[in-house]
């Protein structure tokens, strides 16, 4: 293997760089007066290692996902006829809510004394 003094040994090549400014304003890197250690001291955010934090986190409610359903609704398989799928999938996404409401429809239609 080589020894990176051989590799690099001999004459180099150096550039000046003529890249341009095309006016980027930085940030903190290149010496932007918009953002400096004096304003990051100024946060608004609460300090959470103050007394009464971890009293707070651990009353606080954990809510993840959607909220449950009061009637949720059932997973099922149903074959239909060719004509009758063909037909509510025409009509682009939503084809299964579709069917529910048909459904639903017939039910009111054929119970009249359901709400």
């Amino acid at each position: 293997m080589a020894r990176a003094d051989e590799v690099f040994a001999g004459a180099t090549l150096t550039v000046e760089d003529d890249r341009k400014d095309y006016g980027e304003r930085g940030g903190p890197m290149n010496g932007s007066r918009h953002s400096t250690h004096q304003d990051s001291e100024q946060d608004d955010a609460p300090d959470l290692s103050t007394d009464g934090w971890p009293e707070k986190f651990a009353k606080a409610a954990v809510r993840r996902g959607r909220p449950p359903l009061t009637k949720p609704k059932v997973s099922t398989t149903i074959r239909l006829s060719q004509d009758v799928s063909d037909h509510f999938k025409a009509h682009g996404r939503g084809w299964q809510t579709r069917i529910n409401e048909a459904l639903r429809e017939w039910i009111q239609r054929s119970t009249p004394d359901r709400p």
